[in-house]
């Protein structure tokens, strides 16, 4: 009886015991199944992209059957690995741009190759421009890896990310907020940053009064599109206590950085999602800036402001929520964009509306240092006005306007742009043919190598603000006073700000914002370069950014 008694007893533990090794069996054969699938499925995918990628290029064809040029990659792992990408991110020297620079010759465009050999058509001709950005430019999107990414730190309810019916409808809504009444309102602001950042100027080192100025150039602008877009305050101007949400904001830019895991999280869609700190820091900084600008969004839905009171009544996400009001009676739901579409908008203003400009000032001083002649013509100019100085004068100034594009031309914050054919095309080229775009390919608008083509430019590496004043851009009102023009500019030639429905909306914004800050600078103060300053480093990342800029200001004696 004992021994049926320990014999049955054993049998539930030996059957488990059975099932534990089943099962062991099984959880083995479905780890070995998930690391083959893991390592499979991206190879095939690899694989796949490799071939559609040689089956488009050779799609790619004038209607005379003749192929575009295809320039040599450096190694050939370069073409089938990270093709031109390894230029974006190599020594800071504008080796990305040179290389679009060495083959536009041809007829101003070829094929190139991007990450894992993916054909991309860089095309720099303006009536083929004009048919992408501007005729049929909503046939061609930009690529969906880069509106995942940018919608990372804008949203998916966003101008730079939307497409289609969804993108008119935001650009409809938006584009009055952008209007010239509206953005004057918004000067003094402008003024109270550039008070805070002349504080810090005037109590740099008594010895040579050099700074650090993209940092505070950065922080500048960013206390500026937080205040009149959001009213809220970085305060990112403040040298010994950081903002939290400035903190945090700084951390998601790092985002956009064309780093080794950058590039890889780019283009790997698991990689995002690994637990390491990279990762980790931005989805924190991501939960808490987001959080951070929907609370303002709701604040202000509900009447209130945000933590900036004086800002409220003018700020642009006001302006957008008056406009709201006033116009839903007459346009229904179709004309009204919800929380998240505002809080969305409010993050594509910041992340569009700071950097490009930041680096545009930083820039345009360090080549007015570097040329004090040109930098002495604008003072001469801009000390002349009539004080207190309006903004209607600083519009009509051309020395200033001449700077102002020749800084855009020489360095472009937007210094690149893509497309992807969402349908089979065919688009005109300048010299009489047309060119066959099959569906699915990537299209690169190189624009910073555009500016500098010698065609387009003579001496286009020479800083010359004059040359503007006889450059005429076809379909732009002429500047009254102006000197002959001897060069008619294609508006597909100049693209500092893109063109046609998805253009930068905020344009005015920025170019209105270069006015003060360069106006105001360079009556109060002459600029220098630092003693150590040569060629500032770029780094290629959403923008052109100087890496560091050591600029040297001395107040001007006049009362």
């Amino acid at each position: 009886m004992s021994a049926t008694t320990n014999l049955l007893a054993m049998v539930p533990a030996t059957a488990a015991a059975l099932f534990e090794s089943v099962a062991t069996r099984i959880r083995g054969r479905e780890r070995a199944l998930a690391v083959t699938l893991a390592i499979t499925l991206p190879a095939l995918r690899l694989a796949l992209k490799i071939v559609s990628g040689r089956i488009l290029a050779n799609r790619v064809r004038f209607t005379n059957g003749d192929r575009p040029y295809l320039p040599p990659i450096i190694r050939w792992y370069h073409r089938y690995l990270w093709g031109v990408v390894f230029l974006v991110v190599s020594d800071g020297t504008g080796s990305f741009v040179k290389w679009h620079r060495r083959h536009l010759d041809h007829g101003r465009m070829y094929m190139s190759a991007g990450m894992f050999g993916a054909p991309a058509l860089v095309l720099a001709d303006p009536k083929a421009l004009h048919a992408i950005l501007s005729g049929n430019a909503y046939r061609f999107a930009k690529p969906k890896e880069l509106q995942k990414g940018i919608a990372r730190f804008t949203g998916h309810h966003g101008l730079l990310v939307l497409e289609g019916d969804e993108h008119k409808k935001h650009r409809r809504i938006i584009t009055p907020v952008f209007n010239m009444n509206v953005l004057k309102k918004l000067i003094p602001v402008m003024d109270h940053a550039l008070d805070e950042l002349a504080g810090i100027i005037d109590h740099a080192d008594a010895e040579d009064k050099t700074v650090e100025f993209q940092a505070l150039s950065t922080a500048l602008t960013l206390n500026v599109i937080g205040r009149t877009a959001l009213a809220t305050d970085f305060d990112a101007l403040n040298q010994t206590k950081q903002n939290p949400l400035f903190e945090a904001y700084e951390k998601l830019l790092s985002l956009f950085g064309l780093h080794t895991w950058a590039i890889v999280r780019a283009f790997v869609p698991l990689a995002i999602h690994l637990p390491v700190k990279a990762n980790t820091d931005v989805m924190e900084s991501r939960a808490f800036v987001f959080g951070e600008v929907e609370a303002i969004v709701r604040k202000l839905q509900a009447g209130g402001g945000a933590n900036s009171e004086q800002y409220v009544q003018d700020s642009l996400a006001n302006v957008l929520q008056q406009n709201q009001l006033r116009d839903n009676g007459a346009s229904g739901s179709d004309g009204v964009l919800n929380a998240e579409d505002i809080r969305d908008e409010m993050l594509t203003f910041l992340v569009a509306g700071h950097e490009t400009t930041s680096n545009a000032l930083s820039m345009g001083l360090y080549f007015l240092a570097k040329h004090p002649a040109a930098q002495e013509k604008l003072a001469t100019a801009l000390l002349q006005l009539p004080e207190p100085v309006a903004i209607d004068d600083l519009l009509k100034l051309p020395e200033l306007t001449n700077v102002i594009n020749e800084t855009l031309r020489m360095h472009s914050p937007a210094f690149v742009t893509r497309r992807e054919a969402l349908h089979d095309s065919t688009v005109p080229m300048s010299d009489g043919r047309s060119l066959f775009i099959p569906k699915g390919l990537d299209i690169v608008i190189p624009i910073q190598a555009m500016h500098l083509h010698p065609d387009v430019f003579p001496n286009p590496d020479t800083f010359d603000p004059d040359r503007w004043n006889s450059i005429h851009i076809a379909g732009q009102e002429k500047p009254a006073g102006s000197a002959e023009i001897l060069h008619e500019l294609h508006p597909m030639e100049f693209l500092p700000f893109l063109a046609g429905p998805r253009a930068c909306i905020g344009r005015q914004f920025a170019l209105m914002e270069l006015r003060v800050f360069l106006a105001r600078l360079l009556r109060d103060y002459s600029v220098s370069l630092g003693p150590n300053q040569g060629a500032p480093k770029i780094q290629y990342t959403l923008t052109a950014k100087p890496k560091a800029l050591d600029l040297r200001f001395e107040r001007r004696g006049r009362q």
